[in-house]
Parts: structure tokens; C-alpha cells; sequence
């Protein structure tokens, strides 16, 4: 069955959207930074999303893309979402060089199929496109999710981009060079 990608409009944000989506992640292993460096640990992790989780993740997509002026990417098969990327699109950190990849996510039943890295790519080509020269992303610290974004190319973040961290202060912080600096 074909997918498709396209971007994904503010408006299009709705629970209907959202309807089948399957957040759904265990892991058995995530990464702690301890003592200055990153330490993979057996930890048991379950992240998913409640009806509320959906209803508070509408408005909140829809600001970004509206408001904000972020960009979001969509895989679709027969229309039904199966993964979705959100870039947020002003610069921070040193040169304000990076953007924010700030969602990324495929549907439980779909994964490896390649949707995740098509829309990793589609973000790069759109911050690109901005003028960035890196994505910063704090990743779900799981073992998984970690080995995705050092798969596409991300390597440990150089820098601490202290309002993200602050944000997420267990996620694990990468970032995917674009352009490197002249």
C-alpha cells in the first residue's frame, strides 16, 4: 500500500486526526546522563498517549504551526496518519544555528517501515531550506529512540540549549548537522 508525505496545515490538526493514532513505546533500556556522560540503564519506560494527552496535543500543534510558524510533515496511507514531524522554525543556541525538532513520531503498527527517516529527511530539507545549520532534538531517552536519531546521522549534542533542557531535563539531547559552520 502506498504512503504518502506531504506537509500537514495547523488546521488539519484535529482529534479526528489523531483518532487511530498509536503512541504506544515500551523500552527496557534508557539512557541517563550521570557524572558527565550518557549511561544506558535497564529501566523499565511506557510512554503513550491518554484522550487527554490527544485533546491537550491539538490546540497546542495548531499554535506551533499557526502562531509559531512551525513546520509539520505527514506519512498518510489511504488517509489515516501514520507518522508526523514537527520543526520549530526560530533559531536558538550559539549563532542561532538550531532548530528544534520537536515531535517525530510513527504509529505503533507502522514502524520500521522507513516512515520515521522519510520524515527525518523532510525536516532537514525544510530547517535547511530556513537557513539552519544543525536540528537540536531532545529525544525520548529510550534505547530505541536513541539509535534511530544515531542511525540518520545525529551525534551527541555539543552544546545545552538551556530552555529545551529545561523543558525536558530526561530527554536525550542530540543534534543532526545540516551545515557545518564557515
Amino acid at each position: 500500500m502506498e504512503i504518502s508525505y506531504r506537509r500537514i496545515a495547523g488546521e488539519e490538526f484535529t482529534r479526528e486526526l489523531f483518532q487511530t493514532f498509536d503512541r504506544l513505546q515500551k523500552s527496557d533500556r534508557v539512557w541517563k546522563w550521570e557524572n558527565g556522560k550518557w549511561a544506558l540503564k535497564p529501566q523499565k519506560y511506557v510512554n503513550d498517549w491518554s484522550d487527554e494527552d490527544k485533546a491537550f496535543l491539538v490546540p497546542y500543534f495548531r499554535r506551533k504551526l499557526t502562531a509559531e510558524g512551525a513546520l509539520a510533515f505527514g506519512a498518510f496511507q489511504k488517509g489515516k496518519l501514520l507518522g508526523f514531524s514537527l520543526l520549530e522554525t526560530q533559531p536558538l543556541g550559539p549563532e542561532r544555528a538550531y532548530y528544534n525538532l520537536l515531535e517525530l513520531f510513527v504509529t505503533r503498527n507502522a514502524r520500521r517501515q522507513g516512515i520515521g527517516a522519510h520524515l527525518f529527511r523532510l525536516v532537514c530539507t525544510g530547517a535547511e531550506q530556513l537557513g539552519a545549520k544543525r536540528l537540536y532534538i531532545c529525544a525520548n531517552p529510550t534505547e530505541e529512540t536513541v539509535a534511530f536519531y544515531r542511525k540518520m546521522g545525529c551525534r551527541d549534542a555539543t552544546v545545552r540549549i538551556a530552555c529545551l533542557v529545561e523543558d525536558e531535563p530526561n530527554a536525550y539531547y542530540l543534534e543532526a548537522v545540516l551545515h557545518e559552520a564557515e
